[in-house]
């Protein structure tokens, strides 16, 4: 399952802080309880197998299990008995797999529930703003039936995609390396060193957002270029359009869609449009019939090819041949 969000343009303008970072193992059925958080966190999982629930509702028995002295919520992980008690809670959201390979970024203020499913499990977890703002002394989260403070919700700018981010890392080695950078940066508590490791949050984000999108984007503009050259070099022949794309192994609807999307204009207008330009300048040479110039750029039909000339250009071809005496016809830009 991936919920990545087109990229560009709003990654270009986060420039992140970490908050808090952890990196650590759990064991099988491992529960971190129900939570609401006061900033963005970032979990990969290098290891094993999690399972995330955001909940649209919170069940009614749900809360800490214990308090501490101060009677404080605990909600660090917990196991055995516990576990048990938490993942029986009944709820109901949405469910995200986090399989080794594989992150999530998790949005302030919404109620979620980890359990390993399979163990042991290894998670590097950063939480972060999107932007340096807010107060770096607010808590990390709230447990039910206890609300996060309003006012000390690192919430993201408008401009960032809403909701749960989730996918696969798909440059495992970059990242891996990016992690042990940042966590070496992190761990030195040095002001130089915790500065730099921005930097390292901001490379990271952007390697785990950006390339998916841009290598789709890639791709896309590979095949809108390839369609072009395919048209280009092919104006004599007088097959229909649907058939020229047919050996691109694409369909028919998607090559249209993303050459109009690259071009700004449909395959078939730019087709034509390119025919009857070098119609233009074939009509300058008198010696070529107008049958002979339609066969030339794909038209079989001399009729058929009248019609469209005079269509877009607003004269037939025949016309076009015949200026007015003491003009010159333009026959290119």
């Amino acid at each position: 399952m991936s919920d990545l969000p087109p990229s560009a343009p709003w990654l270009e303008r986060i420039a992140p802080r970490a908050r808090h970072a952890w990196r650590g193992r759990w064991q099988t059925g491992t529960v971190e309880p129900w939570r609401l958080l006061y900033d963005h966190e970032l979990v990969i999982c290098e290891q094993g197998d999690c399972r995330v629930t955001i909940a649209d509702t919170l069940p009614e028995r749900i809360g800490p299990l214990r308090r501490d002295d101060q009677g404080r919520p605990v909600w660090h992980a917990v196991s055995g008995r516990d576990a048990e008690l938490l993942a029986a809670l009944p709820h109901s959201g949405t469910t995200y797999d986090l399989r080794a390979g594989t992150f999530i970024i998790i949005p302030p203020a919404i109620a979620h529930l980890t359990r390993v499913t399979r163990g042991p499990t290894r998670r590097a977890c950063i939480h972060f703003d999107w932007l340096a703002q807010g107060r770096l002394t607010a808590p990390i989260c709230a447990v039910p039936p206890e609300q996060p403070d309003a006012a000390l919700i690192n919430r993201a700018p408008a401009w960032v995609p809403r909701g749960v981010i989730h996918g696969p890392i798909r440059l495992p080695h970059a990242v891996e390396g990016l992690i042990d950078t940042f966590f070496h940066r992190w761990s030195t508590r040095r002001v130089d060193e915790r500065l730099a490791a921005r930097g390292t949050l901001l490379e990271l984000l952007v390697r785990l957002l950006a390339e998916a999108d841009e290598a789709q984007a890639h791709a896309a503009g590979e095949l809108a270029h390839a369609i072009k050259d395919l048209l280009d070099r092919h104006l004599a022949d007088p097959r229909s359009l649907p058939t020229l794309l047919a050996g691109l192994e694409r369909s028919y609807e998607h090559c249209c869609r993303l050459f109009a999307a690259t071009y700004g204009v449909p395959p078939l207008r730019y087709l034509t449009a390119a025919r009857l330009e070098q119609a233009k300048h074939l009509l300058a040479q008198p010696e070529l019939s107008i049958s002979a110039i339609a066969r030339t750029i794909g038209y079989a039909d001399a009729a058929y090819f009248s019609r469209v000339f005079k269509a877009h250009v607003g004269c037939s071809p025949a016309a076009f041949r015949r200026p007015a005496p003491g003009s010159r016809r333009a026959v290119g830009p």
